[in-house]
């Protein structure tokens, strides 16, 4: 509800930017993600080798650097991968409901057009049986690119 939140306030102009997308994943999981940082600092800090160095004397900015960050890396780098799984999945159901990237417009990359146009007649013959060169399959495909 959140990823929806934060794209439809961007606008429909805004909703199909990449950049957009990372700043609404991050804020997606930045609540979850920031608790788990704390419930690991917090478990950290109440070891005896934390207190040993503040009675050593060593700066707060120093014990976090050097005694909490890297003991907290652990449990840090597991979230970052589930996360970093997870992510592609929230992109998707974005792009599912339309706020996602956008597709290009065309393709000029080969030199093909992706556009395909089908007459009246050709709809029609949806549905006859196989003959005369026309199959179920062929005209099955017609219509789905006419679609």
């Amino acid at each position: 509800m959140l990823a929806l939140l934060a794209s439809a306030v961007a606008g429909p102009v805004a909703s199909g930017n990449p950049v957009l997308l990372v700043g609404v994943v991050a804020l997606v999981y930045a609540p979850r993600v920031g608790r788990i940082a704390r419930s690991a600092a917090q478990n950290v800090a109440a070891q005896d080798y934390v207190l040993i160095a503040r009675l050593r004397g060593e700066r707060v900015r120093d014990v976090v650097r050097r005694e909490i960050l890297p003991n907290c890396s652990g449990p840090l780098l597991v979230e970052f991968a589930l996360r970093a799984g997870y992510a592609p999945v929230l992109i998707g159901s974005l792009g599912f409901l339309g706020f996602g990237v956008r597709a290009p417009l065309h393709s000029t990359e080969h030199g093909l057009s992706i556009r395909c146009h089908l007459s009246l007649a050709e709809l029609t013959k949806i549905g006859r049986p196989p003959g005369k060169g026309n199959s179920r399959v062929t005209d099955y495909t017609k219509a789905g690119h006419a679609l």
